[in-house]
Parts: C-alpha cells; structure tokens; sequence
C-alpha cells in the first residue's frame, strides 16, 4: 500500500515520490476528494440560487418603491397645479389646502404603517 497523503493528491509532491503500492489506494483517496469537492459546489450553487432568489425579491421590492414615489411626485405636482389655478379665489385655495392635509396624513399613516421597526441594539 502506498503512503498517500493530502499533499500528493493536490499535486504539492508528485506521485513518483510515493513508495510503491497498490494504485487503487490513490485512485479511492481521489474519487473521496473529488466527492467532497462536489459537494462542496453542490452547497455553493444552492446558495447561489438562493442568492438569485433573494436579489429578485429586492429588485421587485424597489421596483414597487419607485412606483410608490412617482405616484408621489405626481400627486404633489398635481396640487401644485391646483394651488396655482386657485390662487385668486379664496374658496377654492381652502379647497385645495384640505385636500393637501388630508393627502398629507394619509401619506403619513402609509409610511408609518409600512416601515419596519427599529431593531433592538445588541446587547453588550
């Protein structure tokens, strides 16, 4: 039996240093790395593909923020408009002021609803 060691299967001493033996004895030591390495890359890819996964959901995620925002900036221009074309009747400037604070607080309540809490700081 050969004296196989880690080092000769990786290629750091060459096999014609190993003392003479039966081949099959490297050939086992091989395939055992070759296993392991396999399952090695096995593990890997499945976290890249959790990986994947998890990046889409982000993407997705941001994808509906930026919606969210441009619907913002859409209402806020729209009451912009709307201050601007009402500025010469009292009435309708009132109008457009309720209508502002009532966007206002529901803006806020969303937002308030929809952010995640504060983490609790580690404890030392």
């Amino acid at each position: 039996m050969r004296n196989i060691t880690i080092r000769h299967v990786f290629c750091f001493e060459p096999f014609d240093r190993v003392p003479p033996g039966d081949d099959n004895d490297v050939l086992e030591l091989i395939n055992i790395n070759l296993t392991q390495i396999l399952n090695r890359l096995e593990t890997l890819n499945t976290k890249v593909d959790q990986m994947a996964a998890d990046n889409q959901q982000i993407l997705e995620e941001i994808e509906n923020m930026t919606s969210v925002v441009q619907s913002v900036l859409t209402l806020i221009d729209h009451l912009v408009e709307q201050v601007a074309n009402a500025n010469n009747d009292p009435v309708a400037t009132q109008t457009v002021l309720d209508s502002i604070r009532a966007k206002r607080e529901a803006l806020a309540n969303a937002v308030a609803e929809n952010t995640p809490a504060e983490p609790e700081p580690p404890r030392r």
